[in-house]
């Protein structure tokens, strides 16, 4: 996983996907749900996350939340076509973006994509 840890103007910043390939006899995605679930040092970040459009070549932002020390759970189902979300290798890429006005660290517990296909 690529990842990018800093601080931009007066935020600070840590950025990061995850990528799963989808095995060749399962690409034939018609459903797609996200799950995250990590926590952060401290209160008062805002996180997001995305799926990378492989069609556009552009990041989709599926919601932000407040991210609190504790851990939180988060679950996206995708609305559309989930295909375009999966590159011609059949890889998924999940990239969660966080900012803060001071210094943290993120942490991530877990990322699952789950895929309904059609065989």
């Amino acid at each position: 996983p690529e990842r990018y840890a800093g601080k931009t103007g007066k935020k600070y910043l840590a950025d990061g996907y995850g990528a799963y390939t989808v095995p060749s006899d399962r690409r034939n995605l018609v459903g797609l749900r996200v799950d995250y679930d990590g926590g952060a040092s401290g209160e008062g970040a805002s996180r997001t996350l995305y799926l990378h459009n492989f069609q556009t070549s552009a990041w989709e932002a599926l919601g932000t939340v407040s991210q609190t020390a504790a851990d939180l759970a988060t679950t996206v189902v995708v609305s559309g076509d989930p295909k375009r979300f999966l590159s011609a290798g059949g890889e998924l890429r999940l990239r969660v973006e966080a900012s803060n006005g001071v210094a943290f660290d993120l942490k991530a517990d877990l990322v699952a994509f789950t895929v309904t296909y059609q065989p």
